[in-house]
């Protein structure tokens, strides 16, 4: 019988809260999602969903483990 290897994943979960003192500025919010993006996307991680709140933002990221 030959074994099937199966792969695993890690999951990460990142809150952007859209906050004040200028944070609602879309220009300012583009600009931390993607140094967000960028930053995770360097580290392996994939985006995943996203789900926007009045509020916050939730991304969520997924990679393979090693």
């Amino acid at each position: 019988m030959r074994k099937i290897k199966v792969k695993k994943y890690e999951f990460k979960h990142i809150r952007m809260n859209h906050g004040v003192e200028g944070d609602l500025s879309k220009k300012i919010w583009e600009e931390k999602l993607e140094n967000i993006l960028a930053d995770m996307g360097e580290n392996g991680w994939d985006l995943k969903a996203l789900h926007i709140h009045a509020l916050h933002t939730h991304l969520i990221f997924s990679r393979e483990k090693s």
